[in-house]
């Protein structure tokens, strides 16, 4: 099935191929519906991957694809800003390590009203901060997801995350040890 939602109409309104409603695509549509739902493929070994980093990925990416991380260690040396939805998926849960080299900024950010992020099976590890935000920073009305994560040895004056949202941010199945807040 097909579901389909316009500003002005509800959500739950549901297309099916047996009742003949038809979608139509305008070609300025048709450009932006062929980017959304990409898969960009990130390998810092260089061995098969769209990109060698994380935040080249998402700084390639427009909205609505997928960060598909395989598994390696992995350091950011600089703030990733979520300023679109994306999914950022690790290839395997205990398989993709990430960690910041900075002392004194955010791994992830997003205060952009509206986006939507899901972050699965990462280990965000090893890291400290001595600024006053949380290691992850998100404001706005930005949803998130967590889900089959690890946070592992890290310090931060304010915590691992600082949620300042009225968006929904949920946490599922993930483990946060040695943390120093």
């Amino acid at each position: 099935s097909i579901n389909a939602s316009s500003a002005t109409e509800p959500l739950n309104q549901t297309l099916g191929a047996d009742t003949g409603d038809e979608i139509a695509v305008s070609d300025a549509s048709a450009e932006a519906l062929s980017a959304s739902g990409d898969t960009y493929v990130v390998d810092g070994k260089g061995e098969g991957g769209n990109y060698a980093t994380i935040s080249a990925a998402v700084s390639a990416a427009t909205g609505g694809e997928t960060i598909f991380i395989k598994n390696g260690n992995y350091t950011v040396d600089s703030t990733i800003t979520f300023e679109k939805s994306l999914n950022v998926v690790g290839e395997s849960k205990d398989g993709v390590s990430i960690k910041s080299s900075m002392p004194s900024s955010e791994l992830f950010v997003s205060t952009t009203n509206g986006v939507t992020l899901s972050f699965s099976n990462l280990i965000i590890k090893d890291s400290s901060k001595t600024g006053g935000t949380g290691f992850i920073r998100f404001g706005e009305n930005v949803n998130a997801d967590f889900i089959d994560c690890t946070f592992q040895n890290i310090s931060n004056k304010y915590g691992v995350m600082q949620l300042s949202t009225t968006g929904t941010i949920n946490i599922e199945n993930c483990q946060f040890n040695d943390i120093k807040c």
